[in-house]
Order: C-alpha cells, then structure tokens, then sequence
C-alpha cells in the first residue's frame, strides 16, 4: 500500500506526489520536474504504491496498465483512457471523471466515493467489490459488466446504462434515477432497500 510522505514545502499538508517530494500543486511551479514525472508514470505499465493525489491529467492513455495500491484522490481526469487496465486497491475518492474510457477494466477492492462521471465508459468490466457511494453519474455505460459486491449507495443517475449487468450482491439504492435502464440485468439480486442493507 502507497506511504503518505508530505510535501516538501513548509506549511504544506498535501502528501507528495509520486516519487517527488513535492505535492502536485506545488509541483506545477516547476513544470521540467512535473513533465519528468509524468513521463516516468508512463514508461512502465505496472504502477504500484503510489501517490497521485490531486493530480488533473488531460488525453492521457493508461490502456492496459496496471495500478497496485495507488492514491488518486480527488484528481481531475479528462478525455483520457484506461481502456483494459486493472486496478487493485486504489482510491480515486472525490475526484472527476469527464469523457473517459474505462471499458474492459479490471476493478477490484477500489474505492470511487462521492466522485463525479460524465461521458464515461465501463463497459464489460469487472467491478468487484467497488465503492461508488455518493457519486454522481451523467450520460455514463456499465453495459456487459460485472458488478458483484459493489456498493452504489445514495448516487445520483442521469441516463445511465446498466444493460446486461451482473448485479449480484451488489447494492445499489440512489438517492436519484433519472432514464436509467437495466436491460437483460439481474438487477433483482441486487440490495435495493436500506432494511436490508447488511444482510
């Protein structure tokens, strides 16, 4: 699992990103030593124990690589793709996602709460154990996928595509759904009220 390591700067609490000793923040003040940084992220595929919080990363393609105990919280990310990589205990808390591909991913034990989507893709993905709870869902496909034991609690749906989807022991009780569709899912195995949310 990453290790927090705080940013260099004095005052600053943010944790440093990645292998630098600066946060991204700061970081972004010295733009040879972000775009070294960013460069290095991309040369390998397999991405263990690290931090990227607060990152904003735009048109980048991570297809096909791997993350391990990562930290992207509250990151912006944008028109960027993540197209059959796998994710294994990582946290993308309270962070953005804009037209983004994550179809055909790997997704298991992460954590994706009260972050918001929009124009993004999981289509046929393996979503195990997954939270989204609180976030917020806009012209988004889980089309194919295999949504067992993830949590959807209290988020908001707007023309969201659940077609032929896995629901088993999954949860998902919105807190708003609007043109939603469950095609060909077995949505009724899914926990659907909050009575019997920890059976």
């Amino acid at each position: 699992m990453f290790k927090i390591t705080p940013c260099a700067v004095e005052g600053c609490r943010r944790p440093a990103f990645s292998l630098e000793s600066l946060c991204y923040q700061h970081l972004k003040e010295h733009p040879e030593r972000l775009q070294r940084s960013l460069q290095e992220l991309q040369a390998q595929t397999t991405i263990l124990n690290r931090v990227f919080d607060d990152v904003s990363f735009v048109g980048m393609d991570f297809s096909r690589y791997r993350f391990v105990g990562c930290s992207f919280r509250n990151s912006k990310i944008r028109q960027s793709m993540f197209t059959g990589s796998s994710f294994h205990l990582c946290f993308f808390d309270h962070s953005s996602f804009v037209s983004c591909d994550l179809s055909g991913s790997d997704i298991d034990f992460c954590s994706f709460g009260v972050s918001s989507f929009v124009d993004c893709s999981f289509e046929n993905s393996e979503l195990i154990q997954a939270n989204f709870n609180g976030s917020a869902f806009v012209d988004c496909t889980f089309s194919g996928s295999n949504l067992y034991n993830s949590r959807f609690l209290l988020c908001d749906f707007n023309t969201v595509n659940f077609d032929n989807c896995d629901f088993k022991r999954a949860f998902y009780i919105p807190s708003k759904e609007t043109n939603v569709t469950f095609s060909g899912s077995n949505v009724a195995e899914a926990v659907r009220d909050m009575e019997h949310l920890y059976l």
